[in-house]
């Protein structure tokens, strides 16, 4: 069944389609109208299943790969998901639960850290014994104050993103906490970790400057890259979202508008220096505002960035997209006043991904794993124009080389 989407630019670059069910592995669509029937083979992949498991109130995914379980934040309790089974276990109910934002494990997997950003405290507890914690009051000068994104560092430290003032670095030894100075923390902040704590990144959030940053272990210092994204006159470097990749080469700062379809985004390497963009084939632009909670593969070599409708799969070299994964219901979509953290959770195989969705949880199984997703292969399209491709990059202050325009005409 399709139908015209009148909400599309131009009705002839949208069609909604609603899908059959079908078996596993690649189909053909097949389109009928005045003019003829064309048919083209392979256009989609069913994936091996796709399941919805109920739940209520989620707020972040992240997945222990010590302990082979799917942890989902709410606002007074962890979740834990057995990923063999699909069934919940007993749940985890560290300090006073008043309004948990963001949850992130130490890179040794021996302590959960939980921001609560209605008490206003950071909780530190062991996942094995969840009696055994700490709860620090978190030192905000402004009432409106409030943290949005925690991580951890291999050093013993951690920092924390703030909404509304100057992020915090917090030593987990001492249980204290340090409000940093340096120009990137007088708005709202978040942070991207490596697994293994050796590499964070910064970026500020809803603000035109767009700056980015990156910390030096051994200096325990940011150096910070201010940028500009979008055209002359356009909305500037708002950025929304930071992933970095497990090995801390490359990170990607992302840009969503609430209420427009797809992202914009470039990736950057440890020194700052722009890499690329993402960039939509011109037939298959973004029809969902973006979900917040982008993340790498395991090899780094994909980005993957969730919308309302759908998960995306940006290769990273190149910047172009290899794959878009449609979910069975709505995924939450950024507002642009209530920072969040990652809707979505990938296991170590990079086959299964974890969504949080409109009635709870869930679970897609890729047919292989993301790194080897191939795009289909659109025939009849001519030179290598981007009509939906993201905006240009630009900097402020410091000239970077930009990569070549990629040809997609094969997607």
């Amino acid at each position: 069944m399709a139908a015209i989407n009148l909400d599309a630019v131009n009705a002839l670059e949208a069609v909604a389609i609603r899908l059959p069910n079908g078996a596993p592995g690649p189909a053909d669509i097949t389109a009928t109208g005045s003019n003829g029937t064309g048919t083209l083979k392979g256009a989609l992949t069913y994936i091996p299943s796709a399941t919805i498991i109920p739940a209520n109130g989620l707020v972040q995914l992240t997945y222990d790969s010590d302990r082979n379980l799917v942890y989902a934040l709410k606002s007074t309790e962890i979740d834990v998901l057995n990923p063999k089974t699909l069934q919940w276990e007993s749940s985890l109910l560290p300090g006073s639960g008043k309004g948990y934002v963001s949850m992130t494990l130490t890179p040794d997997g021996s302590s959960m850290l939980v921001a609560d950003a209605t008490a206003n405290t950071l909780t530190i507890f062991n996942p094995d014994n969840p009696t055994q914690e700490s709860v620090t009051a978190l030192p905000f000068q402004t009432q409106s104050a409030t943290p949005i994104k925690v991580v951890a560092t291999n050093t013993g430290k951690a920092f924390i993103g703030v909404h509304f003032e100057r992020a915090i670095e917090f030593d987990l030894t001492t249980l204290t906490a340090t409000l940093l100075s340096i120009n990137l923390f007088g708005y709202t902040s978040t942070f991207a970790a490596t697994p293994d704590g050796s590499h964070v990144v910064t970026a500020l959030l809803n603000e035109s400057s767009g700056e980015v940053g990156a910390w030096n272990s051994s200096t325990d210092s940011f150096t910070i890259q201010w940028l500009q994204a979008g055209e002359p006159g356009g909305p500037g470097g708002f950025w929304t979202d930071l992933a970095i990749s497990p090995d801390g080469s490359v990170f990607a700062a992302l840009m969503g508008v609430p209420g427009e379809a797809g992202v914009v985004g470039g990736f950057f390497d440890e020194q700052l220096h722009y890499l690329n963009e993402v960039v939509y084939p011109d037939l298959a632009p973004p029809d969902a505002p973006q979900s917040l909670g982008a993340l790498f593969s395991a090899s780094g070599r994909t980005l993957i960035v969730p919308l309302g409708d759908s998960i995306d799969f940006f290769n990273s070299s190149t910047g172009t997209l290899r794959g878009r994964l449609l979910t069975p219901e709505a995924l939450p979509v950024l507002n642009a006043y209530i920072p969040s953290t990652g809707i979505i959770a990938i296991d170590p195989s990079d086959t299964i991904i974890y969504a949080i969705s409109a009635s709870g949880l869930t679970v897609l199984t890729l047919p292989e794993p993301v790194d080897q997703i191939t795009p289909p292969v659109w025939p009849y399209i001519v030179g290598a124009k981007h009509s939906a491709r993201a905006r240009a990059m630009k900097t402020k202050g410091t000239s970077l080389t930009r990569s070549r325009d990629r040809g997609v005409g094969s997607y």
